[in-house]
C-alpha cells in the first residue's frame, strides 16, 4: 500500500479536474458545431449526419483540413471495408463542396447519399444464376487436319506412286502388251516387201483413256 504526500495528491486531483473540464468543453464545442452543421457543412451533414460530420471536422482540424485530406485517410467506424471506402470518398467530395460554398442548399450531399444507398443495395442483391450453355451444333462437314511431323512421316511412308497421282488427275492407263502379243503372234499381215508386222501398234495419249494400243492394219481394212 502506497501513501502520497498531500502536495502530490492535490496536483493529481487538479490534473483530473482539468481533464474533465476539457472534455466538457469539447462536448460543448461539438454540440455547437453540430447545431450549426446545417450551415457550415450542409452537404457533409446530409451524407453522414450532423454528429458524425462534427466529429470528422474535429479530428481533421476543421472543414478546410478535411477537404484537403485524401479519402483513404478518412476512417469511419462500424462500417465494412468496401462500404467504408465508398462513404469516405463521398464524404470527402461533400467536404470539398462545403469548403468552397459551392452548394449551400445541400442538394449535392443528398444526391451523393442516394448514390451510396443505391450502390449498397445493389451489392446486397444475390448474384444472377448461371444459365446452362447449350451444346454447339455438330458440324457435318469434315474438318481439315492440321499438318505436323507425324502427318509428314505418314505421307513419306505411304507415298502415292506416279500411276495413282495420274489416275487422280483423270488419266487412265490401259497398257496390255502381253495380250496383244499373244493375239497377233502367229498371224502375218501383208507381204515381205513393205509389210507391216502385226505387232506394230500406235500410241495415242488422251486425257480420258490414257494410252491405247491399236492395230494399224485393222484400221486400214
Amino acid at each position: 500500500m502506497f501513501f502520497l504526500f498531500r502536495c502530490v495528491l492535490e496536483k493529481i486531483v487538479d490534473a483530473c479536474d482539468r481533464a474533465l473540464a476539457l472534455d466538457s468543453a469539447k462536448k460543448k464545442v461539438l454540440e455547437f458545431v453540430q447545431s450549426r452543421m446545417g450551415f457550415i457543412a450542409p452537404n457533409l451533414s446530409a451524407i453522414v449526419g450532423s454528429a458524425v460530420a462534427a466529429k470528422l471536422m474535429g479530428m481533421a482540424g476543421g472543414l478546410a483540413a478535411l477537404a484537403k485530406m485524401p479519402a483513404c485517410n478518412v476512417q469511419l467506424p462500424a462500417l465494412r471495408m468496401r462500404s467504408g471506402r465508398l462513404l469516405a470518398a463521398k464524404s470527402t467530395l461533400a467536404a470539398r463542396v462545403d469548403s468552397t460554398r459551392a452548394d449551400p442548399s445541400g442538394n449535392t450531399g443528398k444526391a451523393l447519399r442516394e448514390e451510396i444507398q443505391n450502390k449498397i443495395e445493389k451489392w446486397q442483391e444475390p448474384p444472377p444464376e448461371k444459365q446452362p450453355k447449350p451444346l454447339p451444333v455438330p458440324d457435318s462437314e469434315p474438318k481439315k487436319k492440321r499438318g505436323g511431323r507425324r502427318l509428314r512421316k505418314r505421307k513419306e511412308r505411304y507415298a502415292t506412286s506416279r500411276h495413282e497421282e495420274a489416275r487422280k488427275q483423270g488419266w487412265e492407263w490401259q497398257v496390255t502388251p502381253v495380250k496383244v502379243a499373244k493375239k497377233f503372234k502367229n498371224k502375218n499381215y501383208g507381204s515381205a516387201g513393205g509389210a507391216i508386222s502385226g505387232l506394230t501398234s500406235s500410241l495415242a495419249f488422251t486425257p480420258v483413256q490414257g494410252i491405247e494400243l491399236s492395230n494399224p492394219q485393222a484400221h486400214g481394212q
